[in-house]
Parts: structure tokens; C-alpha cells; sequence
């Protein structure tokens, strides 16, 4: 999980206001560059900058300050404020910005929204600020009838790659942040979430990489001295947490009744792969919450749910203990290059389960043509380096591998 210091700017210098409200705010520095540079020096692999009065002006204000940043740091920089048109965002990144932040015009613009994610995909994030559950915009200073949850779906429809969320009543206060408001978001989209607001410890941290928030952006508690950011980036780092997305209490929620009348032929399934509580185990393809009851019953919390085409996990490559795929093979145009791109996820000694419908013509499932019968599976694993380690005839409908690495 990234740890993002955050570098707002009003009239030139670095400030943090007190829950939006820029009638309070505390400078912290008239250079906002050798803020930057202190950052950079601290460890940060990435700056959070947002032009204070262009957010509430609708138009960049604080270019000068912002040129300086971007001069004085090697490390990327994020913009938001006032960007909420195509000629100013192209110029900010020919300027050397790596990612724009847009936050009234998600609420207000979508279509703008949909053509700068098709342009710059994942340039472009998505910032949702949010005061009592509803989007803001126009530098907080203006309420939307929509939700925060609501926005982050549509945004993530528009096509978003990320979204940063921040609870107004808690930026600025160092309480804590809205858990359970990023808990939801992290619930129903499967985009990655940055967290703001509120953050004033390393526990704080702690939690947030445990619910497998992309990053944090840190503001006043760096400001203040709450957080040591070097001590924080060691803390993290030392402890590898890992998300732990999925709990036993959840599943209600998280899964449809008939899903959950499959759990037995899936105990059986899970019986087949090497599974250990330590693990870190990335499901392909499957719907949200299909296998998280399975998997927590082996004590398996490390969990990390994606589509088949999603293969930009956002980790070091090496880092996965398993990956468990579910009707996902027969689809690939590629399959070699795919198992091969899976291999590239695993650690030493990995290992990838799959499970395929059997080469046969049926009502059900994908048509003949599509399908991978056990023998084509076993010369796809050989071709990508990987050697077969279990299979299991499941029924008369299904059967499953597990690879190793």
C-alpha cells in the first residue's frame, strides 16, 4: 500500500484547511517545493498536490508553485483542483504530470470523465469527496444529490481506473478515517480505492492496507509530526499486510443464494489445492464473494478478486502464493501467453488451480469449440512452464488442475 503525501496549495504556500473549510486554514510552508523534496527524501514514491484555489475557481491558479514542484522531485506528482477541461488537462500532462485527479467534473461532466479515461486511462483518477455521504464538488464548497457509493460505480462504468476518496468531516481533524464508508466502496467496486481523511496514526495505516486500500494520502498528521513517514514506510513494510478482504460475516452480502448452494462441490474443489493460512491467493474470474466462505474456512483471508482480463494487480510480480481461476482458460485467445502471465504473478514454488468444463456438447456452459480437454490443459501447462501437479474429474460436467510453478 502507497503512502501518498498530500501538498495542498493556497496563494502560493502549503496549508491544510480543517474539514474543507478554507476559512480554516494553517500554513505549514511558503515553499511548497522543499515540502516536496522533503518528502521525496523521507521515501515517498509519490505526491498528492491540489491547487486549493483552482478547485474553487474552477481554473489553475497555482501554476508557478506547481512548475517549481514538479522541477525539484524525481518521484511522480497527482494533480487535482480546477481541472475540468481537455486543454488544461492535456497541458498539465505534457507538463510532466503523471496522474489528474477530477473531482467536480465526475460529478458534473461524464462525459468529459469518459473520454479523458479513454484518452489517458490511468492518468486519470477520479477524486470523490464526500460530506455526509454525498459527493462534493467545486472545491466542497457545493453538495450533489448523489452518493459517494453511487459516483464511484458510475465513474468505474465511465470506464476510472481509480478513485481517490476522501471524507470531508474528517479531513483536516485527525480522528480517524470513515472505515466503514471505504469498506463499502471497496465493496462494490473493483477499482482500486486510495483512502483520505482523517489518518493520525500508523494503526490508522495499519487498517487501511488490511482492507487492500490501493494507498493513502497523508496530510496534516506528516504536518504535525503524528506520523513519521520514514517510520511509517518501514512499519508497512517490514509487516507485508496484506488486504484482507473478505470475512466469513460478509458472505450473506457478498454472494447470491444460488452461489452458496455450490459450497459443498467447492469444499471439494478447495480439498484439491495446496492452500496455507499465510497465503496470499488471487480468484480469476469468478463472481465477488463465490469463494471467500472456502477460502476463509482454511483461514485464508488474503484474498484478491479479479476479472479475467485484469491481470495489473497492482503487486511486484513474484508475489502471489496461488492463483485460482474458475471457467477462465477457455476464453483466452492466448492461453499460453496467458498461463505464462499468471506464472509471472506467483512466488518460487506457486501454484495455479483452475477448473474447466469438460470437452463435450451440452446445454449448458461454453460451446464445443471453446472448450480445453484435460490432455490439451496438460500440453498448455507444459508450453508455459509449469508442471501438473493434481487432476480431479468433477461430476460429469467439470474437472480441475492445479499447476505448479
Amino acid at each position: 500500500m502507497e503512502i501518498i503525501p498530500a501538498i495542498d496549495i493556497k496563494n502560493g504556500k502549503c496549508v491544510r484547511l480543517y474539514q474543507g473549510d478554507y476559512a480554516q486554514e494553517t500554513i505549514y510552508s511558503s515553499e511548497p517545493a522543499i515540502v516536496a523534496r522533503r518528502w521525496e527524501s523521507a521515501g515517498a514514491k509519490r505526491i498528492h498536490v491540489v491547487d486549493l484555489d483552482g478547485a474553487a475557481s474552477g481554473k489553475s491558479e497555482n501554476l508557478a508553485a506547481i512548475k517549481l514542484i514538479l522541477d525539484s522531485v524525481i518521484i511522480p506528482l497527482e494533480l487535482g483542483g480546477g481541472l475540468r477541461d481537455k486543454g488544461t488537462v492535456q497541458s498539465f500532462l505534457e507538463m510532466g504530470i503523471d496522474r489528474i485527479v477530477l473531482g467536480t467534473a465526475a460529478v458534473e461532466d461524464h462525459r468529459l470523465v469518459k473520454e479523458l479515461c479513454q484518452r489517458y486511462g490511468p492518468k486519470i483518477v477520479i477524486g470523490i469527496d464526500a460530506r455526509n455521504g454525498l459527493a462534493a464538488s467545486h472545491g466542497w464548497g457545493k453538495s450533489s444529490s448523489i452518493t459517494a457509493r453511487d459516483l464511484a460505480i458510475q465513474m468505474a462504468g465511465l470506464g476510472a481506473h481509480r478513485i481517490i476518496y476522501t471524507d470531508i468531516s474528517r479531513d483536516g481533524t485527525l480522528t480517524s478515517p470513515n472505515f466503514k464508508a471505504i469498506e463499502e466502496l471497496l465493496d462494490y467496486v473493483k477499482i482500486p480505492v486510495i483512502a483520505s481523511g482523517g489518518v493520525a496514526s500508523i494503526s490508522h495505516l495499519k487498517k487501511l492496507a488490511g482492507m487492500g486500500v490501493e494507498g493513502v494520502i497523508v496530510g496534516k498528521a506528516l504536518y504535525t509530526g503524528d506520523i513519521d513517514l520514514q517510520k511509517a514506510l518501514n512499519v508497512l513494510a517490514k509487516e507485508k499486510i496484506m488486504p484482507h478482504k473478505f470475512e466469513v460475516s460478509k458472505i450473506d452480502r457478498l454472494d447470491s443464494p444460488e452461489r452458496l448452494k455450490r459450497l459443498p462441490q467447492l469444499e471439494e474443489i478447495f480439498a484439491q489445492l495446496p492452500l496455507k493460512p499465510a497465503q496470499s491467493v488471487a480468484d480469476i474470474g469468478c463472481g465477488t464473494g463465490t469463494f471467500s466462505l472456502p477460502l476463509a474456512k482454511h483461514g485464508i483471508s488474503n484474498v484478491i478478486v479479479k476479472k479475467s482480463n485484469e491481470l495489473d494487480f497492482g503487486l511486484d510480480l513474484q508475489s502471489l502464493d496461488g492463483v485460482f481461476m474458475t471457467f477462465v482458460l477457455h476464453e483466452q485467445e492466448d492461453r499460453v501467453a496467458f498461463l505464462k502471465a499468471i506464472g509471472g504473478l506467483l512466488k518460487k514454488g506457486g501454484w495455479v488451480g483452475f477448473v474447466e468444463w469438460v470437452k463435450k456438447e451440452m446445454p449448458e456452459g461454453p460451446p464445443f469449440a471453446e472448450r480445453i480437454d484435460s490432455t490439451e490443459a496438460r500440453t498448455l501447462a507444459t508450453d508455459s512452464g509449469m508442471k501438473v501437479l493434481k487432476e480431479k474429474t468433477l461430476g460429469d460436467k467439470f474437472y480441475m488442475m492445479v499447476l505448479g510453478k
